[in-house]
């Protein structure tokens, strides 16, 4: 089982009568006694046989908020890995003072929740840039400021801020320039 604490998470790899060892997801070693798992939170992720990915996407306020959603929508549907029951959602979830905040759900086998995130992630920008949806103005004059280098993609990528763990946030972009 893969369980998250507040101070750590990984994969249980063994349990004593004094203390957990969890293997983390980049190969290290956890040792928790047993006593301050008793007494925290403990969050099993992989229990169930089935998971919710949820990823954030921001868009300017001027995009066609039906035209966002339907294009998210048409990338979550054409995954093969996400299931349809429950029904993936797409919804406008936040204003901010810079732009709208979509939020995707979807569901999928438990062992596949992160190629579905990581493709998820990779797949809804990429559909997002070809349908023209423009990126905030907020977001966008971040990005410009960055000085143009022969290695755009990981100015780009470093721009994004991706978090691998918990909900993701992106800025949309109409493209690269």
């Amino acid at each position: 089982d893969y369980i998250s604490t507040l101070d750590s998470e990984g994969t249980v790899f063994e349990i004593t009568v004094a203390y957990t060892v969890l293997q983390t997801y980049d190969n290290r070693v956890v040792t928790i006694p047993n006593g301050a798992l008793t007494n925290t939170i403990v969050e099993n992720r992989t229990s169930a046989n089935i998971r919710r990915v949820d990823l954030d996407f921001n868009a300017a306020y001027e995009c066609d908020i039906a035209k966002v959603k339907s294009i998210l929508m048409d990338t979550v549907t054409n995954h093969s890995l996400v299931i349809n029951e429950p029904e993936p959602v797409v919804l406008l979830s936040n204003l901010s003072d810079s732009s709208l905040t979509y939020t995707i759900r979807v569901w999928c086998k438990t062992d596949d929740y992160w190629t579905v995130k990581n493709d998820l992630i990779e797949e809804s920008l990429r559909a997002l840039e070809t349908g023209v949806i423009p990126r905030s103005e907020r977001s966008a004059a971040r990005y410009e400021r960055k000085s143009k280098t022969s290695d755009d993609v990981i100015s780009f990528m470093n721009w994004m801020s991706i978090s691998l763990m918990g909900i993701s946030s992106m800025h949309v972009l109409s493209g690269i320039s």
